[in-house]
């Protein structure tokens, strides 16, 4: 008996596509979905955005919502070869994968590195719709502890360090949590990392360029970790003032706190009184 389809095993689900949401339900059932289903919830970030949704025998498979990225990574910055003022013009260029959900009716194995694979591809070309420029950089961070982020390393992700420690609680405050995630990134386009460094953008990405007061802020800004916007880990005392000797409790005194104890009804006087605590 001759096979039709050699090597092959029959796929028995539709092709996967990726689209973009601007419907205002569907943008209600996107949160939804990501308040009922992902550990961290809904995200509603400022600046520029994407809403993804992956779709398969018309079906949500794959929620997906992209956003403006950090402003400061050093084993990012590193990677790319960035100085602090090409960081700060070129910021915009690096986008940050913020929610990545697969629904629980439609999980199965090596879905989710399928749909990571069709929607970086789908994304600079919807960006630049959306946007007028298109990214070159996709980050995104795992918790090594919950996630080994196998399937970003599947979708050709590269692990790149971790963050320190602090989380952005809003746009000039940063707590510290002492949980830091895996720093992971995606090039959009062939020798991404040799066009974020170079001396001239093309027309494609020029737009994405921040120049003036706004690349000055983000430069003052995304180093903020010791100043008094950002909280800091906590510290002993010991730490702090090794050699202060720690101050005797002393015991509470009578004088000038109206008439203090009274024997009989008449004011105890100081001669007679026990002394406090035995």
């Amino acid at each position: 008996m001759k096979s039709t389809r050699s090597g092959v095993a029959p796929d028995a689900h539709g092709p996967l596509t990726v689209r973009v949401l601007t419907d205002l339900t569907e943008r209600q059932r996107f949160d939804a979905l990501l308040d009922a289903e992902h550990f961290l919830g809904p995200r509603f970030p400022a600046g520029d955005r994407l809403y993804q949704v992956a779709e398969q025998d018309g079906q949500w498979v794959g929620l997906l919502l992209w956003c403006a990225s950090a402003l400061h990574l050093k084993d990012r910055d590193g990677w790319i070869g960035w100085d602090p003022l090409t960081r700060a013009q070129r910021l915009k260029l690096i986008v940050n994968q913020a929610r990545f959900l697969i629904p629980q009716t439609a999980r199965r194995p090596n879905l989710a590195s399928q749909i990571l694979a069709v929607a970086t591809t789908a994304l600079p070309d919807q960006w630049f719709a959306h946007h007028g420029y298109a990214p070159l950089l996709a980050e995104t961070f795992t918790d090594p502890e919950a996630h080994a982020g196998t399937c970003y390393k599947a979708a050709g992700w590269e692990p790149v360090g971790k963050t320190v420690g602090f989380e952005r609680h809003r746009c000039d405050f940063f707590a510290f949590h002492d949980r830091p995630k895996r720093l992971w990134l995606k090039p959009l386009a062939p020798q991404a990392k040799e066009q974020l460094c170079a001396a001239q953008l093309c027309a494609r990405h020029a737009p994405a360029l921040t120049v003036g007061i706004a690349a000055r802020c983000a430069l003052i800004a995304a180093p903020n970790k010791g100043s008094r916007r950002t909280a800091k880990p906590p510290s002993t005392r010991a730490s702090l003032s090794p050699a202060l000797p720690l101050r005797r409790p002393t015991r509470p005194s009578w004088r000038g706190r109206g008439p203090g104890p009274t024997v009989g009804g008449k004011p105890q006087s100081l001669a007679t009184r026990r002394p406090l605590g035995r």
